[in-house]
């Protein structure tokens, strides 16, 4: 039954430069699963839905006025993060300023989970959603839909009561996922994204099949927002959507998003089975942990047709790992890319740089190690310190915070935001561009990169190359 109030799903004005900096080249641009998920849930209760990506689009807060003007909703949702909370409340000021004073102004994501005390006091936001949004953004527009004035029933929901904050009890964390719908990607115009260059595929998209972090490493806030209780789709629906993407989007790559996606031994191996059974012949890539794999995971999964693993590796020796709270080892780290390698997967290697207590020596040890494991792309970015997090504290007693501008919080920029105790910004940025040269301005790697490259779409072997030569020559 069609409902009568109209949603606009927004994400904020932001820019890949702003976000990867000098690499923007190289970055990428998808669309927001989280609000896919919102919007699939709010249209199929019968909700008019609307998404405007302003970061995809290249929207100021002017032309999100004007569009704002021209569809009038009645709910706005805004995702936030931390680097865009600031521009998020901006939009709600605007709206309430300029527009109409009587849209509602709707909150969620990371930042506004994990601080809705702060963020419903302010005057321009009228509700926040916390955690997982689907159940909880429903049933709110439900009670707006019927006209309801008192939303204590709804958990997972801050909002105001005589202009006075309330924060109801937590939702329960969503246990069957395969009880929701696909993402509503058609709600994007799917023509602005692109995946990472690296990827292959002309037409990669990404999904995500699980939720929650059983891990608590100190620079990550996920387990805060999702949960550590890790839950999954079965095989059977994740197939099911890869196959809908294949028919309606004729994909020729894909992107597992999940944050970790082979916590689940059993699982990944079912999965990968039944990809090959059902003969999905598609390239696929993933993130994971070193101790999420092992030979019979990866011979798996090379079978499957996974070609390129992200691990997250973060420093080249023990201490920096345990100030990180990783809970890995090198010896792990090296039999994982030993064993990636050996079913020819891509190893890819994260690093970040200028943690608190880290020196210059252990930044060349990241370096070294990173050669060693023979990673096949290495990426270093520079430690923000994000409010919420269990390393913030430490981060605070080991350093100095050089800014409070949270729109400046991106983990990719090329201007750090944090500087720990015996080190200096300039000393941070030349450290990064000097890894960079030193691990890809390799003779032997650049021949080997150069045989990869041609698996490639043109546009992103040009994109590899240009972000190659910034790095390496910039000032």
């Amino acid at each position: 039954m069609a409902k009568n109030i109209k949603i606009l799903l927004i994400v904020p004005p932001n820019s890949l430069e702003e976000r990867y900096g000098k690499l923007k080249f190289v970055g990428t641009m998808y669309p927001s699963m989280g609000l896919a998920a919102i919007g699939a849930i709010a249209e199929a209760s019968g909700y008019p839905v609307k998404i405007i990506d302003c970061e995809a689009l290249n929207y100021t807060y002017e032309d999100l006025e004007q569009k704002i003007k021209f569809l009038k909703p009645d709910v706005i949702g805004i995702q936030t993060f931390c680097n865009t909370i600031n521009r998020a409340l901006e939009i709600g000021k605007r709206v309430k300023k300029n527009i109409d004073p009587d849209i509602k102004i709707v909150l969620g994501g990371v930042q506004a989970t994990l601080f809705p005390e702060e963020y419903i006091k302010n005057p321009f936001v009228d509700f926040i959603v916390t955690g997982e949004g689907e159940i909880i953004f429903k049933n709110l527009l439900d009670a707006l839909e019927n006209k309801q004035t008192d939303f204590a029933k709804i958990a997972g929901l801050a909002w105001k009561k005589n202009n006075k904050p309330v924060i109801n009890q937590l939702e329960k964390l969503i246990e069957n996922l395969d009880a929701l719908p696909f993402p509503a990607r058609h709600l994007f115009d799917l023509t602005k994204y692109f995946p990472s260059a690296q990827l292959r595929g002309k037409k990669t998209f990404h999904i995500i099949t699980s939720r929650g972090c059983p891990f608590i490493c100190g620079f990550c806030s996920c387990h805060k927002t999702f949960g550590r209780s890790y839950r999954f789709m079965s095989t059977k629906r994740v197939v099911e959507e890869i196959k809908y993407l294949i028919k309606n989007y004729q994909i020729d790559g894909l992107h597992f998003y999940d944050d970790t996606l082979t916590v689940n031994k059993p699982r990944i191996i079912e999965l990968c089975n039944k990809m090959v059974a059902e003969k999905i012949n598609l390239p696929w890539a993933c993130f994971t942990r070193v101790d999420c794999v092992d030979e019979e995971v990866l011979k798996k999964m090379a079978k499957a047709g996974c070609y390129q693993i992200f691990y997250g590796v973060e420093a080249g020796n023990q201490r920096m790992l345990d100030v990180m709270n990783k809970g890995i080892t090198i010896e792990q780290i090296k039999k994982a890319f030993k064993w990636t390698k050996k079913y020819k997967i891509e190893a890819l290697a994260s690093f970040i740089l200028g943690v608190p207590t880290e020196t210059l020596d252990d930044t060349r040890q990241s370096l070294e190690f990173a050669k060693e494991i023979k990673a096949d792309f290495a990426h270093w970015e520079i430690y923000t310190p994000h409010p919420g997090t269990n390393l913030y504290k430490i981060a605070l007693e080991n350093g100095q915070l050089l800014t409070t501008d949270l729109n400046k919080y991106s983990p990719w920029s090329d201007e750090p935001v944090y500087v720990a105790h015996g080190r200096t910004v300039e000393e941070l940025k030349k450290t990064k561009e000097w890894v960079y040269r030193k691990f890809y301005m390799r003779p032997l790697f650049i021949l080997k990169r150069l045989r990869n490259l041609l698996r490639l779409p043109p546009s992103r072997i040009f994109k590899l190359i240009h972000s190659g030569l910034v790095m390496t020559f910039s000032k």
